[in-house]
């Protein structure tokens, strides 16, 4: 081992022995203060901090989504309320979609945040679109929307 990856494990596991020691200590890992909750590893600030960015950080990725895929308006209705939104797979594997995405365990997750960030790491690639959540859920319902009923010949 040569001496730079040397000193990079070595940093490495000082800061792990670092944090279990502030573990100990209930000393928040992030700020160094008193941790004022039981059994974790941030302090209330610190944790309060940390959902604050992670939900900005969410809302920017699906922001960034959505405008990859023609902007922030159902693309069947027209619906521009942002909260309402999310992405269709055009060809409805969606399912089979998250089940790859959580690696083929467990029964949750895969949706959500996992799906726009593998959207983003893959390019934006095509087959999929922005629906409101009423849209999406009658076009996996029924396979069409009542905006847009099938012609009867």
């Amino acid at each position: 081992m040569d001496d730079s990856t040397q000193n990079l494990t070595e940093r490495s596991s000082s800061r792990r022995c670092q944090r279990a020691r502030k573990r100990l200590l209930a000393i928040c890992t992030n700020c160094w203060r008193q941790c004022d909750r039981e059994r974790r590893t941030l302090c209330s600030t610190c944790a309060q901090k940390r959902v604050t960015v992670g939900k900005a950080y969410s809302a920017r990725l699906k922001r960034a989504t959505f405008e990859a895929y023609g902007g922030c308006q159902c693309a069947c209705c027209g619906e521009a309320t942002f909260e309402f939104l999310s992405i269709d797979h055009i060809d409805n594997s969606g399912a089979l979609h998250r089940k790859e995405l959580r690696h083929g365990n467990g029964t949750s997750g895969g949706g959500g945040m996992r799906t726009y960030l593998w959207l983003k790491r893959n390019g934006y690639p095509p087959g999929f679109r922005v629906l409101c959540r009423n849209c999406n859920a009658a076009y996996g319902e029924s396979g069409c929307c009542p905006h847009h009923p099938p012609q009867l010949s």
